[in-house]
């Protein structure tokens, strides 16, 4: 690929990720975001390597968004955070599949039939209760593993008096606390696999405007050479971390997600700071997404983001015996203006990576999904 037609893929996709960085919770349809003292914010890009490739990417200047009913998507200051619910379920899709449709991933099985009965869920809006059957059968998968015995944090704030004990030993010789400190492990997937790589990814939807970042993502250049079967959309492929309850409210907007070859992760059931519950509570959290995610599409992640990264050694340990790998992201604090509040993720000039490997250079079965039945 020559470097202009390389400059123009990279473009779209520079686009795609402003999409992500201004638009969020747009995407989510909610106010599911950290607090404010554990935003990252906007970094200076770093000077480009002399690498003509590496310029290229580098300079690379996205075109404008269009507009349009299709794609039209209101301010962020202007969108009020609702509680999902199942009356969301209506919501209109790209494209609907039956139940016995052959995804695009070889080796997947068919899509199963499912039917949602809130009856047979936690609450949408609170962390599930951990004395139900399914919560009880979960908690065997523990058994055998050394689960550290680190006190539950009362909160995630990393200047509160009353994590004092928490944030000195955050560090990699304590409990590698990553919300204070961003300590991770051998485990964690933090950072793509080759340097210029960057993982693209959303997190807490499906939600209201998922399906015109979607119709967006269609209309860029294809990131995958994998998106040449058949019935499966053109465009800009992601990883989405999803959130149970609202898997099941809208089960419809995952399945045209998976159906056209974008990943599915996990991201807990309510989006709670899991740092702040108990082991019983973060296997409810864990397993109710897991089951949601295998009800609509057959298949079982085998990884999760926690929300707003709040993980460490007591979390990590739990969602390892239950089959899940932590993804989490790369980001600097270096260059930070005072007062700014824009988010943008940056790895200091090693690897423009936001969490993810790409599709087409994923490299373990880990960083995907299960088939195991």
């Amino acid at each position: 690929m020559s470097p202009s037609s390389s400059t123009g893929r990279l473009a779209k996709l520079g686009l795609a990720l402003a999409v992500l960085s201004t638009s969020i919770s747009s995407v989510a349809a909610c106010g599911d975001h950290a607090p404010a003292h554990m935003i990252r914010k906007r970094v200076p890009a770093p000077t480009p390597v002399q690498d003509e490739v590496h310029v290229a990417k580098r300079q690379a200047q996205p075109t404008p968004y269009p507009s349009g009913p299709a794609y039209d998507v209101p301010l962020l200051a202007s969108i009020t955070p609702t509680s999902v619910d199942y009356a969301s379920n209506t919501l209109p899709v790209l494209a609907t599949y039956t139940a016995g449709s052959q995804p695009p991933l070889s080796g997947a099985p068919p899509l199963p039939a499912y039917t949602i009965v809130p009856s047979e869920w936690p609450d949408l809006t609170l962390v599930p209760p951990t004395n139900s059957p399914q919560v009880q059968e979960w908690l065997k998968e523990l058994e055998g593993h050394n689960i550290p015995n680190i006190p539950v944090n009362p909160s995630v704030d990393c200047g509160a008096a009353e994590n004092a004990a928490a944030l000195a030993n955050a560090g990699a010789n304590g409990q590698c606390w990553w919300s204070c400190g961003n300590c991770v492990r051998d485990t964690d997937i933090s950072q793509c696999k080759d340097e210029w790589d960057w993982g693209h990814t959303y997190d807490d939807g499906p939600g209201f405007y998922t399906n015109k970042l979607l119709t967006y993502m269609n209309s860029l250049d294809s990131n995958s050479q994998a998106d040449n079967a058949a019935n499966v959309s053109p465009g800009v492929k992601a990883t989405f971390f999803v959130v149970g309850a609202r898997v099941i409210s809208r089960p419809e907007i995952v399945v045209y997600e998976y159906m056209n070859n974008h990943e599915i992760s996990g991201h807990t059931w309510s989006h709670s700071a899991l740092t702040t519950l108990t082991n019983e509570q973060i296997v409810a959290e864990l397993g109710w997404t897991r089951k949601s995610i295998r009800d609509v599409i057959g298949v079982t992640p085998l990884s999760f983001r926690p929300p707003y990264g709040d993980i460490d050694d007591r979390v990590r340990a739990i969602a390892l015996a239950m089959g899940m790998r932590p993804v989490l992201w790369t980001s600097s604090m270096e260059g930070v203006a005072p007062g700014g509040s824009a988010i943008q993720w940056d790895s200091q000039g090693k690897s423009p990576c936001s969490s993810f490997y790409p599709r087409n250079q994923r490299i373990s079965p880990m960083l995907s999904l299960s088939f195991f039945l």
